[in-house]
């Protein structure tokens, strides 16, 4: 069954099978890697950088490179734990028992959305359990991540991918599912790289689901608005944590500058109907632009902007 799916799921499909399918970026971290598969152990490790850009997939490699027993690993999504009790009634009572083999690994994904307390707290655990236990923490924001905890760990920031890999990758994708390759396809494989880059998860997702087994579905004629739709409605009905998740999980980098362009073309649409909110709307538009610059933590900053605009919409 596992198998099956896999093979449904694009991003697992063709998610990288053994080290050297990996695309490197860094070369310091490359070596690291070749390093510790070499000699059998790997370290704390702290991977960080924006979605898509092979972090998960790394410690995935890693531990089968080390043919790491299944027993020894405990994988969390810290998105969905990201509390004390996580720390306390999961990871403390895996990491307490001897492990089968060298080393338990237990591999945080999204650790970044860790609560402080379960920061702090994780901090001690890897003090206590350093000669049985090491960790993987992945994140797309490093200053998220407290310096006392941070320091614990060899920390590597993954970059961007480049573009012509990703629209190459994405077409050896199509290709090897039965796409016959040609100037119109590559056009249309370009609109979706452009659109979802860096994140190449989101470029393959999209691109199996606008595949029929014969064509790519032209991006252009997608209504490409329905996820913005759906986040400022979820601010203009007060559902402001469900607002936020959605811009975690829906929004890559590049779409946050797109999110702006998308209420300015639609502000009446919005609610935006007298001259007064228009105006406000678009000063609060430029205040969030201007910010979106130079912030550590642009979902923050988004969230905020929406949050101001629906308290105009509303006064």
């Amino acid at each position: 069954m596992k198998e099956k799916i896999e093979n449904y799921l694009w991003v697992e499909k063709y998610r990288p099978k053994t080290i050297e399918d990996f695309v490197w970026n860094d070369e310091t971290l490359k070596e690291n890697v070749y390093k510790w598969i070499k000699n059998k152990q790997i370290p704390n490790l702290l991977l960080t950088g924006t979605p898509g850009t092979g972090k998960t997939s790394l410690a995935l490699l890693l531990f089968k490179e080390l043919n790491i027993d299944k027993n020894d690993i405990l994988f969390i999504n810290a998105s969905s734990n990201r509390g004390i009790d996580t720390i306390r009634d999961i990871i403390i009572n895996f990491a307490s028992t001897m492990p089968m083999g060298n080393f338990k690994y237990i591999l945080l994904d999204e650790a970044d959305s860790l609560t402080q307390t379960a920061q702090l707290s994780l901090r001690n655990v890897i003090e206590s359990y350093v000669s049985i236990c090491r960790f993987i923490l992945t994140g797309n924001y490093s200053n998220k991540i407290i310096p006392p905890l941070k320091s614990r760990f060899q920390h590597f920031n993954f970059k961007s991918l480049d573009k012509e890999y990703c629209i190459k990758r994405a077409a050896e994708i199509l290709l090897n599912e039965g796409a016959k390759l040609d100037e119109n396809l590559i056009t249309n494989i370009s609109e979706y790289v452009n659109k979802f880059w860096p994140d190449l998860r989101k470029i393959i997702n999209n691109l199996q689901k606008n595949w029929d087994g014969k064509t790519l579905k032209n991006i252009k004629n997608e209504q490409e608005n329905e996820e913005f739709f759906r986040i400022f409605y979820c601010f203009k009905n007060k559902k402001i944590e469900e607002g936020r998740n959605l811009i975690g999980n829906l929004l890559s980098e590049n779409d946050y500058v797109i999110f702006f362009r998308f209420i300015y073309n639609n502000l009446e649409k919005l609610g935006f109907n007298s001259f007064e909110k228009k105006a406000m709307a678009l000063v609060l538009l430029l205040e969030g632009m201007k910010n979106h610059s130079i912030v550590a933590d642009p979902e923050i900053n988004l969230s905020a902007i929406l949050v101001q605009m629906i308290q105009a919409l509303d006064n």
